[in-house]
């Protein structure tokens, strides 16, 4: 058993037993005879004698989870193996002594993540006595299928929501390679799981709107003066909460540093004060706030750095996108305008991801786009659905209600919706246009081709011509997008990036091998290029931001 007496007696022992272990295994795992203790919890020991360094190298050492997963079964190694990754997590000392490892503490829990991902895909050593060969392999696709959901749902408290959907993922390939069939409990609870790693946006709706959401805690905030965060946690809807997108915040000339928020799992509920007037997060301060200063339907909500002196403190008090009123009835007003409460929409948002990702959208009609760009600019033609074969029954959708915002600019969210929404475009010059009284182009929501920047529909609503021309040039940045092969949609100067989603596109997975190798289809690669006229003109829009 793990020593758990008085702090110092308790790191000596601990230590004892795990240089003991290392003396005898010398790094060589696999030809080390199990005692019955040391895939259990040697982990353990090191991490208790207060050697967190070591502990991280032993957990990601693939021969010990490997030998782990081998004597333990990989079920219970690896649900050993989360604990042993939470319990060094949470070690005083992790964040102090990792220190010169040049990665955040969770940029290491998704380095150990991969390496037990790794393991389990890559493991061959299950064999079943009195199984015939085609039922042993059955069965080693439904273990490796339990050993990936554990993962999955561990992470979940991280706010790792790709890398919990990937695990998910793998776990219903392996499930589709078993054949079960999809009314199978194990199916069932893999697409449980899958519904609560996915992540829907969380934006303004009108107060009397059905999408709104309620806090369950609301009396306790609106009491305030708490010792610690409150969660929002959502009575509206059981088992979900207001969530953090990333579990970092993103920074951007102009725009400062900034995290959406989303509606997923309670696990990973953000905790906050509130005073009246800020929703503070109780973690690092940081306060929530309507993004771009733009309060109206469908704009969505963020968290912002809050003020650490006297000066921002007073500026903030200014900022009228930053303050929130909490209602008796739970629903959360903007204080500046009453009528928009927080809500929720159910379909995921449009992104870019990885060309190779199985989240990305595979276009039922991209050949017709195809042939409306060669067509030269008929405007008889007509326009093609943005329908989805890779997610059957779906398309490309708007989310939200067009948005008018200042300089006469129009922004459309855009996401994973029903078939019968699906948007209908034209293909003019590689710009994908979407036409009505006034031309909408398929554009990033951000400066810069980068995975896991959000695309939306952005145009000019103004009849001036010049003052739509400056307006499209210099604040739509749409890019040209070319169609590939396998019907994705990609930037012409982003190729290694496809339209996609969140959400993985489950169709194909049984017909390809699982890959062992796990990563964050949303996750951005490459520095965010600016345009200075861009952000030029929009400067005194963020300013006040």
């Amino acid at each position: 058993a793990i020593i758990d007496t008085p702090t110092a007696i308790s790191r000596f022992l601990n230590k004892q037993v795990a240089t003991i272990y290392e003396e005898l295994t010398n790094g060589f795992y696999h030809s080390y005879s199990d005692d019955g203790h040391i895939f259990l919890h040697y982990p353990q020991h090191i991490i208790k004698s207060n050697q967190p360094m070591k502990a991280f190298h032993l957990l990601n050492d693939r021969s010990f989870i490997s030998t782990r997963l081998h004597s333990v079964g990989i079920e219970k190694g690896t649900q050993k193996h989360m604990y042993d990754i939470d319990l060094l997590y949470k070690t005083p000392l992790f964040c102090e002594k990792m220190s010169g490892m040049h990665k955040s503490n969770i940029g290491l829990i998704e380095e150990l993540v991969r390496s037990v991902v790794f393991a389990i895909v890559t493991f061959d050593n299950l064999e079943y006595e009195g199984s015939t060969e085609m039922s042993a392999v059955q069965m080693k696709n439904r273990v490796k299928a339990r050993g990936l959901v554990i993962i999955g749902a561990a992470i979940q408290k991280y706010t790792l929501w790709n890398l919990s959907m990937e695990c998910f993922s793998k776990a219903l390939q392996y499930l589709k390679l078993a054949e079960l069939p999809s009314s199978y409990p194990e199916m069932l609870q893999v697409i449980r799981y899958i519904n609560t790693a996915t992540l829907y946006p969380l934006h303004l709706v009108p107060r009397d709107s059905d999408e709104k959401i309620t806090l369950k805690h609301a009396a306790s905030l609106r009491e305030g003066n708490l010792s610690s965060g409150v969660p929002l946690v959502l009575s509206s809807h059981p088992g979900r909460a207001i969530v953090p997108v990333k579990n970092h915040l993103d920074e951007l000339s102009f725009f400062g540093a900034y995290c959406f928020l989303g509606i997923g799992a309670e696990e990973s509920v953000i905790e906050v004060f509130y005073d009246g007037k800020f929703i503070t997060r109780a973690e690092d301060g940081a306060v929530m706030n309507v993004a771009l200063g733009w309060v109206c339907e469908g704009a969505e909500i963020t968290i912002k750095p809050g003020p650490t002196n006297e000066k921002e403190r007073l500026q903030q008090l200014e900022m009228t996108n930053r303050m929130f009123i909490i209602n008796e009835d739970g629903t959360v007003s903007v204080a500046s305008h009453q009528h928009f409460v927080l809500g929720l929409t159910y379909y995921p948002k449009l992104y870019l991801v990885d060309q190779f990702s199985p989240n990305r959208a595979i276009f039922k009609n991209a050949h017709a786009l195809v042939q409306s760009e060669q067509s030269g600019g008929n405007n008889d033609e007509e326009d093609v659905e943005l329908e989805l074969i890779s997610h059957p029954g779906y398309a490309i959708a708007p989310i939200s209600v067009p948005m008018f915002l200042p300089f006469s600019l129009v922004l459309w969210k855009l996401g994973l919706g029903p078939q019968e929404s699906a948007l209908k475009v034209v293909c003019r010059k590689r710009k994908v246009i979407f036409r009505s009284n006034f031309d909408l182009y398929l554009s990033t929501y951000f400066p810069g081709l980068t995975a896991g920047n959000p695309i939306i529909l952005l145009g000019s609503n103004s009849k001036a011509f010049f003052k739509k021309l400056i307006v499209n040039s210099t604040m739509c940045h749409s890019p040209y997008f070319v169609c590939n092969n396998d019907g994705s949609i990609s930037p012409l100067k982003a190729p290694h990036l496809a339209l996609g989603f969140q959400v993985p596109n489950f169709i194909h997975l049984a017909r390809e091998p699982v890959s062992e190798h796990i990563y964050d289809s949303l996750k951005i690669r490459k520095p965010i290029k600016t345009t200075l006229l861009y952000l030029f003109s929009l400067k005194y829009f963020f300013d006040a931001n």
